[in-house]
């Protein structure tokens, strides 16, 4: 399997929780504001019923009429026309919807930026030094027994090619395909763009009990979990309720504790709702949270059904709850390196076809340097280059430079952020994305300038490396990656090649092993 949240626990379980230790998640409640659906109508004005006093009967004064007329009758039907209600949903393309209420999760986009082209990059003047460690590093994989055809670099100063070894031949990718769902995320959504889950019923609500069913909307958080459930249970309860005689109806693209079965989804979010039901994992969730807040008390009597739509008029909403921002997404999921996320926020963005089409588009690479098959990595066919790598690092890096952010917001630091890096011995502020299956490794990210970390390839002495393996024992792999990039550090700084792993190095790879998880 691809990189996965290291200390999660194995295989399906009902309670997982957020990948790692992200901590506790900001929600946002609200009720909306204005009255509910279906609250009257419009009322008209009322129409002369006398004729006028004075009336021309002459042919031309007729047609003068009738020609007002006319006029008057366009300008009103323009008017009305004007101040027609809006369609309140979706479908899942992104068209609307007549009656349905559908999360609007694939509509929001950024406002087109500028023409935006990557760095254009010279590859036709190498540095021997640099292009030295590389071959050294290279024959190191091919004296064990490594197919060197198989074993990717592309190392990468601003727009200068330093140095490469199957450069552009297309490799798995493992989790470097999240660079991609990153990529293709930052070119549609603002840093900021929240996902709403929205809670509503479709009965009155009477002493505490709504007298009907409770009804979510899901908006595609891929990071709904123990805690984003307490926070909905303890909204309805300050609202009142605390018993549903209906059904719990769950529609949209909802997912909890990273589980998109959404029968299964809603389960968990029943329990998370009614803390007499709590399992041990959300009851360790719950301390967490502030000190005093109160364990929320909501009883459903009904079952969880789902429906692909929900009529807009029959519904109540009476909170909505945000998720992180998109930023704070990313920068978890690549952290963690968590497939569910990836492979959600990638589906919302038109899946594998789009994620190839965008990055070829975004980044200006071939298309035969690029395969997907999910947004997440798991799976040998999605495979890119080690320049795609670069190219990704430098575009994603560009389109967050408006807002003030860099690469470091979506993207792991070493030391200072846990997940997939944190025990890996690289040079203290390396921004980067591992990528690991069974006989796969990958590392690809910017090396730290006098140890601070790299926001963009365009920066003075910015160097983005990508180093691609496959084959054999994954302990020498990470050993040998940790060496040459010490060494490339050591050499783009002018400072003669550097070690910086102080473990011992397996002298020859071990055999293959079978890795579900790996840092």
């Amino acid at each position: 399997m691809a990189n996965q949240p290291p200390r999660a626990p194995q295989g399906r379980s009902p309670h997982r929780s957020s990948p790692g230790e992200p901590g506790r998640k900001s929600t946002t409640f609200s009720r909306p504001s204005g009255p509910p659906p279906g609250n009257g109508k419009r009322p008209s004005g009322a129409l002369p019923t006398s004729p006028p006093r004075y009336y021309d009967n002459r042919p031309y004064g007729k047609l003068l009429y009738l020609i007002g007329a006319i006029v008057l009758g366009v300008l009103g039907l323009r008017f009305l026309l004007q101040r027609l209600p809006e369609g309140a949903s979706l479908n899942a393309d992104g068209s609307k919807a007549g009656g349905s209420l559908i999360p609007q999760i694939l509509t929001p986009k950024a406002p087109e930026p500028p023409p935006f082209q990557p760095l254009a990059v010279n590859e036709s003047n190498l540095d021997p030094a640099v292009q030295a460690v590389v071959d050294s590093y290279v024959n190191r994989l091919g004296g064990v027994g490594f197919d060197t055809a198989q074993q990717g670099v592309w190392v990468q100063r601003g727009d200068r090619l330093l140095a490469q070894h199957e450069g552009k031949t297309r490799l798995p990718a493992a989790s470097l395909t999240k660079l991609a769902t990153t990529l293709l995320a930052v070119d549609r959504w603002e840093p900021d763009y929240k996902f709403i889950t929205r809670i509503g019923v479709n009965g009155p609500v009477e002493g505490g009990v709504v007298k009907g069913d409770l009804i979510i909307v899901g908006g595609g958080d891929p990071l709904f979990v123990w805690e984003s459930a307490i926070a909905v249970g303890n909204s309805l309860n300050q609202l009142g309720i605390t018993k549903v005689e209906g059904n719990l109806i769950v529609g949209g693209v909802f997912v909890m504790n990273f589980e998109r079965d959404r029968p299964y989804a809603g389960g968990l979010l029943r329990e998370g709702m009614d803390s007499a039901n709590w399992p041990w994992q959300a009851a360790e969730q719950f301390k967490t949270f502030p000190e005093g807040t109160p364990q929320p008390q909501v009883t459903l009597t009904g079952q969880t059904l789902v429906v692909e739509s929900v009529d807009p008029a029959s519904v109540e909403i009476l909170a909505e709850h945000h998720s992180l921002p998109m930023q704070e997404l990313l920068k978890r999921m690549n952290m963690y390196s968590n497939n569910i996320m990836a492979e959600l926020l990638a589906d919302l963005l038109g899946g594998a076809p789009a994620l190839a089409t965008k990055t070829v588009a975004l980044t200006g690479v071939g298309p035969d340097e690029v395969q997907f098959i999910n947004g997440s990595g798991l799976g040998r066919e999605n495979q890119t280059s080690p320049r795609t790598s670069c190219r990704m690092l430098d575009v994603i890096g560009q389109k967050l430079k408006p807002h003030g952010l860099g690469l470091k917001d979506v993207l792991p630091i070493v030391p200072e952020d846990r997940g997939t890096l944190e025990d890996r011995r690289l040079p203290n502020g390396l921004i980067g994305k591992t990528g690991t299956l069974s006989d796969v490794s990958n590392l690809a990210g910017m090396l730290p300038v006098a140890g601070l970390p790299v926001m963009y390839l365009d920066e003075p002495e910015a160097v983005c490396f990508a180093v691609q393996n496959r084959g054999g024992d994954l302990n020498y792999f990470y050993d040998q990656q940790e060496v040459v990039i010490g060494e490339l550090k050591g050499v783009t700084e002018g400072q003669g090649q550097k070690t910086v792993s102080q473990r011992p190095l397996s002298p020859q790879p071990l055999s293959a092993q079978l890795v579900s998880q790996n840092p």
